[in-house]
């Protein structure tokens, strides 16, 4: 744990912590989120397996007052299957009125994470929208040529507020929600790998809940030059308490698929599919769809 201060980037003492809960800082609420707090999620991602990664972390604030924030990273414990979430990055800073923040916290590679932004709601904001405006990016560095790629965006469209009561602003628009109930990607089309890189394909769940749920997961395939689809698996996954699940997708590899979620309210869904080079353990992501692309179904 230490105390930072952010010159310039909303001035104030703060906690950051590298592993364990949020901490309270002097600029406001900090520590974990009580019930009125709103959260913005990503949902699950996964961080490349590459050298020279940076991890940002921004902020924009629309409005004319400062608004102190909570940004939050949370890695899941574990690897395939349902495991825990841990906080492995919590800071509270305030961003000054039509002000932006940054901060670039250190996260593991190929670790999956997610990215939380936590406020305590304020009737008294003027104008509608979101408070503040989070987003985030992971970004390689090539030493060689002073070249950058961003491997993952988050933009401010990518985060949702979790299906549970009190996300919403009082007195303000809604914020956006995540989808809860029958969802579906549509058809996708997944790659056909070669022999050194091979295609992985892993839903995410994360649950915002505070008893385990469970999710059933059915994966359907367009059948070539026949007008139907093919259910190859059903499942059922069950999430622990504020916990994670990372579900590996099998025998879709080079497929068009439509996979289906019967959701309930707390899990914020999202689906991953990288490159795994074999020679040395590598990945490289091919696409990443988040919580806001899930399409609630009937």
């Amino acid at each position: 744990m230490r105390w930072v201060f952010r010159p310039g980037e909303g001035g104030v003492f703060s906690k950051a912590t590298a592993t364990g809960q949020a901490v309270e800082g002097t600029a406001g609420s900090g520590g974990r989120a009580p019930a009125a707090t709103a959260t913005l999620t990503s949902g699950l991602f996964r961080v490349p397996q590459e050298e020279n990664l940076t991890f940002n972390l921004y902020t924009v604030n629309p409005n004319p007052v400062p608004i102190p924030v909570t940004l939050e990273i949370n890695q899941g414990v574990g690897g395939d299957g349902a495991a825990l979430k841990e906080t492995i990055f919590s800071q509270e800073v305030t961003v000054p009125p039509h002000e932006s923040f940054r901060l670039t916290p250190e996260v593991p590679a190929g670790a999956v994470v997610e990215v939380n932004a936590r406020w305590t709601p304020a009737e008294s904001l003027p104008g509608g929208g979101l408070p503040i405006i989070p987003t985030a990016t992971v970004v390689q560095f090539f030493p060689a040529d002073a070249g950058t790629i961003p491997h993952v965006t988050l933009a401010a469209g990518s985060l949702v507020a979790p299906a549970m009561p009190g996300t919403a602003a009082p007195g303000r628009q809604a914020l956006p929600p995540a989808p809860t109930g029958p969802v579906t990607t549509g058809l996708i089309d997944i790659p056909q790998g070669v022999a050194a890189a091979r295609p992985q394909i892993q839903l995410l769940l994360s649950s915002f809940a505070a008893t385990p749920l469970t999710a059933a997961v059915t994966v359907r395939e367009l059948v070539e030059h026949v007008p139907i689809l093919e259910t190859i698996s059903r499942e059922r996954v069950r999430v622990p308490a504020g916990g994670a699940a990372v579900v590996p997708l099998e025998s879709v590899e080079g497929r068009t698929v439509k996979i289906d979620l019967d959701l309930p309210p707390g899990l914020v869904p999202s689906l991953t599919v990288f490159t795994l080079f074999l020679a040395d353990n590598s990945t490289s992501p091919v696409f990443h769809l988040g919580p806001n692309q899930w399409a609630v179904e009937g």
